[in-house]
């Protein structure tokens, strides 16, 4: 089988890749994560459906929101004899997709469709199934080295593998667990059967229990009988006696209710002769309550007086305090009145001096601005002049020269800048030199060393080719390379001086070079520049100061007046507030002639109110606390109140107790009347209780029989149930021992195939009967690469021995490029004895990983001469591989999508 394309839509981290192949040598580049591994595990995935993970890994990551990915899907365009076939394989959200065509020219015709059947049809149409095919063409990383650099054990594992001979070892490991659970079902049953002799004991116990409860079932039958006919003789006497109770009973009742019925009514007529007691009394005590009832209203007319008055009396004050108002604040405006009027006039000339001070204030404000400007001005400069000043003499110390001028140090500094950095330029370039010059040497130096420890490390052994050589030959290796590290190391030694020397040089001049960096040559010119212009604003503003110094004697005179007028005010100020109190207070108070007529009216009416309240007090006696007369009277008169609806109820009293002397006398009549009765009546208590006791013991008697008759019949059943679940326990244990027999011969048997499966069975048998056929086919591959050895052999543990003539080599007598010969021969002779020799191509994937330079070197020449296989596709990330194909495919990626690289 020959592959012609393989194209990867959205699958793993190819968005729409096209790989393009031939026959002969094809090499798919890039670095690792690239996805070139992605490709070998298309070709599997599109013809058997094979891959690592869940199906839904192979989709493509989104990119972003607006990468939408709805299908995945590989197709591969290849050839088989001599035709040609397109597959399809792939997946949608919801479906799967998988076709089969027939490519003729350029028409397709579907062959099959459907993932079970299109994989039946690919390996009908390469006669191998899935797994022999992938272990046929395709060698995974390391295993070419593998095959003779692992372990016996572990080569033993590998080619079972590739022979397709693991699916045994597990089936013997699968049949190892199956053992393991019948195992244990074994000891669980023995633990199940040791109850057998237990269940045997118990079923003769019930057998014994159930024989007992049935004998003594029959004893009970005909005693229950005799119980139950001397309980119908004792009920019939039981029945008479309970109807002469009940008579009895009832007739007692009646009298009990009746002595209730007189004793009430008795109760209720002395309640009611004592509530026409009571009115009487309230007859007597309402005569003496009368007097209030008349008194109340005067008091009450009586106090409101007293509030009038005291009404009035307030009034009278309030009149006489505002007329008292009126005269003091009157008198307070005529003593005050002069003082006022000069308070006024000081204060309106004061307004006018403050408006002149204020403009003069304004103007002094401006002034001090211009002092003050003055000032900063002048402790600025003083730092520009320190500034150039400490520049200068910088200049000077480093140069060697005084400076009058920026512009001279300025061009100075241009100067020596210059020359200095050229200085720098030609000893790092001398020093760059020497540095090259000892990294060849260094390289020189540790390959001869590690060629001398090679060297060592063998006897009379060319340590680069492995060939044999003499020892004289080994020694004159050995002085040669010894004294090339002796003269590798002087040069080292003098470079490293010379270097030293050039870089104390340099560092003198860097530091000379920082010096002069150090002169801030725009700065100093900046300062230069702000010093003389703030030198002609210094002059500018001592032009102004004369002016300034007139104006703030003239504001110093004005505002002297203003402070002994504000003096004077301080003096006037409390005639002048006394003046506008009283003059607010006037205004607020009545006029005076109408506050004296309010108050001769309000006289009058006080003693109109005085001689009313002196008439009551006369009539009545009362004393000063008027409240608490009032108070009490209120109280008697709702008392007597109280007595009149009392008194009101005396003639329904009166009736009530006539109704309740003739009820008494019908009730004792009815009483004597149930007595008499009873009194006639033939009842025996004792008779009867004696009766009913000889009832109940003969009840109980019965009860308890017929209950341990249900006992012993619950009993039987019980046990019978029990007997009949403990015979089905004995048959199910007499099932199990048959079973647990059969068991352990079936375990017997299991062991026997697991055996069989094992690596020392049937595997050990396919290892011996396909090992002729390997060695066959690797020793005509090994032999194609122009060695002649005569045959090639395999023991056991699939370590290879080689012969020449009469030599017989193992691998570790033979050179590192046979030794990769070797493998790869013996890789690809267990490809041709799986697939039948059938095999028209090779996947290699990273076969040049893990080894070293040399390795990897020999290798790629061994890969470059394969002529057995129409096709090879190597994946690689090693550059060197470009060297044995014309077919470069290079693979890269970006912003997570991997694509051919065409460029």
């Amino acid at each position: 089988m020959i592959i012609n394309s393989i194209t990867l839509d959205n699958f793993r981290s190819h968005k729409h890749s096209v790989i393009n192949l031939n026959e002969g040598i094809s090499v798919i580049l890039g670095e690792n994560g690239a996805g070139k591994s992605s490709i070998f595990e298309a070709i599997s995935y599109s013809f058997f459906k094979t891959f690592t993970g869940k199906i839904e890994d192979l989709f493509r990551k989104s990119a972003d929101e607006n990468d939408n990915i709805n299908e995945m899907k590989v197709t591969v365009e290849f050839e088989h004899g001599i035709t040609h076939y397109k597959l399809v394989r792939g997946k949608k959200k919801s479906s799967n997709i998988a076709k089969l065509y027939r490519k003729e020219s350029d028409n397709l015709s579907l062959i099959c469709e459907g993932d079970t059947v299109v994989t039946r049809e690919i390996e009908s149409i390469l006669s191998l199934d899935s797994k022999s095919f992938l272990n046929a063409v395709y060698i995974r990383q390391g295993e070419i080295t593998d095959l003779i650099e692992k372990t016996a054990a572990e080569k033993k594992e590998l080619i079972a593998k590739l022979l397709n001979m693991d699916s045994l070892q597990k089936a013997s490991d699968d049949f190892k667990e199956i053992i393991k659970r019948y195992e244990e079902q074994i000891s669980k049953n023995e633990g199940t059967l040791l109850t057998k002799d237990a269940v045997e004991e118990s079923i003769e116990q019930l057998n014994d229990k159930i024989e007992e409860n049935n004998e003594e079932l029959e004893k009970i039958n005909p005693n229950i009988k005799e119980i139950e006919d001397e309980l119908k003789n004792l009920e019939i006497k039981k029945l008479q006696s309970e109807k002469d109770k009940n008579e009895y009973d009832n007739l007692k009742n009646q009298i009990e209710q009746q002595n209730k019925l007189v004793d009430s009514i008795k109760s209720n007529k002395t309640i009611n002769e004592g509530k026409i007691k009571d009115v009487e009394e309230c007859e007597l005590k309402s005569l003496e309550l009368e007097k209030y009832v008349k008194q109340l209203p005067k008091l009450q007319e009586l106090k409101e007086y007293k509030t009038e008055l005291d009404k009035h009396n307030l009034e009278k004050r309030n009149l006489e305090n505002n007329i008292k108002k009126i005269n003091e604040n009157k008198d307070i405006q005529e003593k005050s009145k002069e003082n006022y009027d000069k308070y006024e006039k000081i204060k309106n000339e004061n307004s006018s001096l403050e408006n002149e001070k204020q403009t003069l204030e304004n103007e002094v404000n401006k002034n001090k601005e211009v002092k003050l400007r003055l000032k900063t001005l002048k402790e600025r400069n003083e730092g520009h002049v320190a500034y150039i000043r400490e520049t200068s003499g910088y200049a000077a110390k480093i140069f060697g020269e005084n400076f009058s001028s920026p512009e001279q140090i300025e061009s100075k500094v241009k100067e020596e800048s210059e020359k200095v950095n050229g200085n720098i330029e030609k000893i790092t370039e001398d020093i760059n030199n020497n540095k090259n010059k000892l990294s060849v040497v260094k390289n020189d130096l540790n390959n001869t060393e590690k060629s001398l420890k090679e060297l060592k490390n063998t006897q009379d052994t060319c340590p680069i080719c492995q060939s044999p050589i003499s020892h004289e030959k080994h020694l004159e290796l050995s002085e040669d390379y010894e004294e090339k590290i002796s003269s590798f190391r002087e040069i080292i030694s003098e470079l490293d001086k010379k270097n030293k020397k050039h870089e104390d040089e340099r560092e003198e001049c860097r530091k000379y070079l920082e010096k002069i960096d150090n002169i801030n040559i725009i700065k100093l010119n900046d300062e230069y520049t702000e010093f003389n212009e703030i030198l002609k604003n210094i002059k500018d503003c001592e032009k102004l100061l004369p002016e300034i110094e007139k104006k703030e004697e003239a504001y110093e005179k004005l505002k002297k007046e203003i402070d002994e007028n504000k003096d004077l005010l301080n003096d006037l100020e409390k005639y002048h507030n006394d003046f506008m109190i009283s003059s607010e207070i006037l205004k607020g108070l009545p006029d005076k002639e109408d506050e004296e007529k309010k108050l001769d009216v309000t006289n009058s009416k006080i003693l109109e109110i005085k001689g009313k309240c002196t008439e009551i007090i006369r009539q009545y006696r009362v004393t000063d606390n008027l409240d608490h007369l009032i108070k009490y009277a209120q109280q008697q008169v709702e008392l007597y109140n109280k007595y009149l609806g009392i008194i009101a109820g005396k003639d329904s009293l009166l009736k009530e107790n006539e109704n309740l002397i003739n009820n008494l006398s019908e009730e004792e009549q009815c009483l004597r009347k149930f007595e008499e009765e009873i009194n006639n009546l033939k009842y025996d208590e004792e008779k009867y209780k004696t009766i009913l006791e000889s009832y109940k013991l003969q009840d109980e008697k019965l009860e308890k029989s017929k209950l341990r008759k249900n006992t012993i019949e619950t009993e039987i059943k019980s046990d019978e149930k029990q007997l009949e679940n403990k015979n089905e326990e004995l048959k199910r244990l007499n099932d199990l021992s048959e079973e647990q027999d059969n068991l352990k011969k079936y375990v017997e048997i299991l062991e026997y195939i697991r055996e069989l499966y094992g690596k020392d069975g049937v595997q050990k048998e396919l290892r011996e009967n396909a090992r002729p056929d390997i060695e066959k086919h690797t020793l005509d591959i090994f032999n194609e690469f122009d060695f002649e050895y005569t045959s090639l052999e395999l023991d056991e543990n699939y370590d290879v021995y080689i012969e020449n003539k009469n030599e017989r080599l193992t691998l570790n007598m033979m050179s590192g490029g046979e030794k990769i010969v070797i493998a790869l021969a013996l890789r690809l002779g267990i490809a041709s004895t799986v697939s039948g020799n059938r095999t028209d191509m090779l996947l290699l994937d990273e076969p040049t990983i893990h080894l070293d330079a040399e390795r990897r070197r020999l290798l790629i020449d061994i890969i470059r001469q394969i002529k057995i296989v129409p096709q090879m596709i190597v994946v690689s990330h090693d550059d060197e591989m470009e060297s044995i194909s014309n077919n470069i495919i290079k693979i890269a990626k970006e912003n997570g999508i991997s694509y051919v690289d065409d460029s």
